[in-house]
């Protein structure tokens, strides 16, 4: 009798032997868990509620009385050492007078310039407290007679010039008491003949009665002949 090879048998039983070892294995095999690698860290979770308020500390001990403090230094004042107030004026020409300058006119070259300052754009709300008006179309000077001995006056100059040679030199002073103290800027060497314009700060220090009385007057000078005016003066005072 042929017995079929697919029959099981005490002789003939089929057997996986992967599943076998592996049943062997777990039997006899106590697993220890190994920690894995650390994951991401999540998202930060919302806020939690406010808690209690919790009940109010006993009173401390009253402390030492402190000692006598020193009396305070007086404040800084804002007012210059010379105690002027601050202030300034604008004036503006009503009727733009022209000069001739040149190196044969005026005092060694120096021609006067002056303005008439009626012209509507023309500003004195601003003057130092209780002084009068810093120009004065009168006398065709700026005006110190009311300033304070130390105070500070600084001008800005605006002036037109028609020039009728090439390099033609440009200077700018203001005339005061003193004529070495007097300052003066050199204004430049204009390279073409045309019709310039330009602004010249200068500044004055009130450091003596005499300046204080005689004023202050606008002068320019060229080497080459040509016609100057003035526009309009700014005017501040410290």
């Amino acid at each position: 009798m042929a017995i079929s090879k697919n029959m099981d048998s005490p002789y003939n039983k089929k057997t996986n032997y992967a599943a076998q070892v592996k049943e062997s294995v777990d039997q006899n095999i106590n697993f220890v868990a190994v920690p894995g690698p650390q994951g991401p860290q999540g998202p930060i979770g919302p806020e939690g509620p406010q808690g209690p308020v919790g009940p109010q500390g006993l009173q401390g001990p009253k402390g030492e009385r402190g000692k006598d403090g020193k009396d305070g230094k007086d404040g800084i004042s804002m007012l210059s050492p010379s105690e002027q107030s601050l202030g300034w004026a604008y004036y503006k020409s009503l009727n733009v007078k022209t000069q001739t300058t040149g190196i044969d006119v005026g005092n060694d070259g120096w021609v006067n310039l002056y303005i008439d300052g009626r012209n509507k754009e023309s500003s004195e709300h601003f003057l130092p407290k209780g002084h009068v008006s810093l120009w004065n179309d009168q006398t065709k000077k700026l005006n110190f007679k009311n300033l304070n001995i130390g105070a500070i006056v600084k001008i800005v100059y605006y002036v037109d010039i028609n020039t009728f040679n090439n390099n033609t030199e440009v200077w700018f002073r203001t005339l005061t008491f003193d004529e070495s103290v007097s300052p003066v800027t050199f204004i430049g060497s204009l390279k073409y003949q045309y019709s310039y314009d330009f602004s010249c700060e200068q500044t004055i220090f009130i450091n003596s009665k005499n300046v204080h009385t005689f004023g202050g007057i606008p002068q320019i000078r060229t080497d080459n002949p040509c016609e100057a005016s003035l526009k309009s003066i700014f005017i501040s005072v410290s």
